[in-house]
């Protein structure tokens, strides 16, 4: 269901405000009504990832799925890979958490 938005409220901003809300919705990639109803709703939001981040992200992203595909592949070969599943999931959680640190 698509949600209504019909009420309208004005607000008047300094110079200085309104610049800080600018930087702040192209800091995180959003435009500013929505970046003002999310700070409404109590969500977070945070500067969106440079170039070198982004390179950064899409290569851990990589790293994880080739460490999913090695293992699919070596237990279509030999079922008693648990071992090597248990220290995938392991490679796997210490991506996401490098992931999350960025």
């Amino acid at each position: 269901m698509k949600i209504m938005r019909n009420k309208i409220i004005t607000v008047r901003l300094t110079e200085e405000e309104l610049a800080f809300l600018k930087t702040k919705a192209e800091e995180s990639s959003m435009k500013m009504e929505p970046l003002i109803r999310a700070l409404i709703g109590g969500q977070r939001f945070q500067k969106c990832p440079q170039e070198e981040k982004r390179r950064l992200l899409r290569q851990l992203s990589g790293i994880s799925n080739n460490l999913s595909q090695i293992f699919r592949c070596a237990d279509l070969h030999d079922p008693g890979m648990a071992e090597m599943k248990g220290e995938i999931e392991a490679l796997q959680t210490k991506i996401l958490k490098k992931a999350k640190e960025l």
